[in-house]
């Protein structure tokens, strides 16, 4: 797994998709906020950290299997992504 943090990550995931570039989010929502552990009743804003990397969290391709030219393409898919978004 390899994640970067960016802030408009809805944006940037759906650019990337219509480069055919597949992404992920591992959590979605902070663990405190899930339902697994609601009996503890914590609430948004608790942890505040936890929050942010829930929200700006993407998970690019990353394996030992991709070719050279294949993890340039993530990359340059994702500068240019960003920098339309910026």
């Amino acid at each position: 797994m390899f994640n970067i943090r960016y802030q408009r990550r809805d944006q940037l995931r759906s650019m990337l998709e219509q480069e055919r570039i597949g992404t992920t989010t591992y959590y979605p929502e902070p663990p405190h906020l899930s339902p697994a552990y609601a009996e503890l009743g914590y609430a948004r804003g608790d942890f505040p950290v936890a929050e942010e990397f829930a929200g700006t969290s993407l998970a690019l391709p990353f394996s030992s299997h991709l070719r050279l030219d294949e993890q340039e393409t993530v990359v340059d898919s994702v500068r240019r992504a960003a920098l339309a978004l910026s």
